[in-house]
């Protein structure tokens, strides 16, 4: 990080759309890149101006030189991260949840404008795919943060390997047994125990201490570097397959997004056109 932050500053400017918990460790991280200016935006304003006079003192820490700013309505910039989107109330049906973020994002879409968009905000899948409606150049986190667990409890298992989490962001995601070169080996059990303990993880830590946050925001801060300033990043993200945007394994170097060629089992085929037609489904159920 401490090297990042020595680069000169780079004439783009990020506005984060969502301040809350998930939204306040993206900041953190989105400060440390060499970019020129840092919108935070949120209806709630007092969130954006807790988070800029944190984020103000914080870069006096670290030297960065980035121009902080805050405020309740977008203003548009070159990058608007969007992480703002309404959880799903007790008891209410998914239709309505859906279409309530529905209206969310189309009131953020509506607002202002963006050479860019990078959709965080839940169902991110979803999400991702509406914007991409209304928006030219659109990218998604999706699996990316399952990724990167699924990676962790694999080396906790003794593999020295780094497979893929594909498909849906949800309880059906995909569990791509693969590293982009070859087929990892690995018992049934082992395989069943490992995709058991990664698909809990988020509950276990919203159980814990009510959301899951500095996983998913390290993978934004990753990916936007990748794109945007340079960085490499090897992992997962929402990418464009005939229309549909759903999780899939991408290499970003030079900034330039590239699909890594996965060899799925037949189960795993089968596990990601499941994952697929849900996020069709539900895209058709907010139509």
């Amino acid at each position: 990080i401490g090297s990042v932050i020595q680069l000169n500053v780079i004439k783009m400017d990020i506005e984060l759309i969502g301040c809350g918990r998930l939204g306040f460790h993206i900041a953190q991280y989105i400060s440390l890149l060499p970019t020129r200016g840092l919108i935070l935006t949120d209806v709630y304003e007092n969130s954006a101006k807790a988070l800029y006079y944190e984020l103000n003192h914080a870069k006096e820490a670290y030297g960065s030189k980035v121009d902080i700013q805050y405020g309740k309505e977008p203003q548009g910039a070159d990058i608007a991260i969007i992480t703002a989107s309404a959880p799903r109330k007790e008891g209410q049906k998914r239709e309505d949840f859906l279409k309530t973020n529905y209206r969310i994002m189309m009131d953020i879409l509506g607002s202002a404008e963006w050479k860019h968009l990078f959709i965080v905000s839940n169902p991110t899948d979803i999400m991702t795919n509406i914007a991409a409606q209304h928006h030219d150049s659109v990218f998604g986190l999706g699996t990316a943060a399952d990724t990167a667990r699924f990676r962790s409890e694999v080396k906790k298992q003794g593999i020295n390997k780094n497979p893929f989490v594909v498909g849906m962001h949800s309880d059906i995601m995909t569990f791509a047994w693969h590293d982009g070169v070859e087929r990892i080996s690995v018992s049934q059990e082992k395989k069943e125990f490992i995709e058991n303990k990664v698909r809990n993880f988020a509950y276990e830590i919203v159980d814990l201490v009510g959301r899951t946050t500095i996983g998913p925001a390290a993978a934004v801060y990753k990916i936007i570097d990748a794109l945007f300033f340079g960085g490499y990043f090897n992992g997962s993200m929402d990418v464009n397959d005939d229309g549909l945007y759903y999780g899939w394994g991408v290499k970003i170097k030079d900034k330039h997004v590239k699909k890594i060629d996965l060899e799925l089992s037949q189960a795993e085929k089968k596990s990601l056109e499941q994952g697929k037609q849900r996020i069709e489904k539900y895209l058709s159920e907010i139509r």
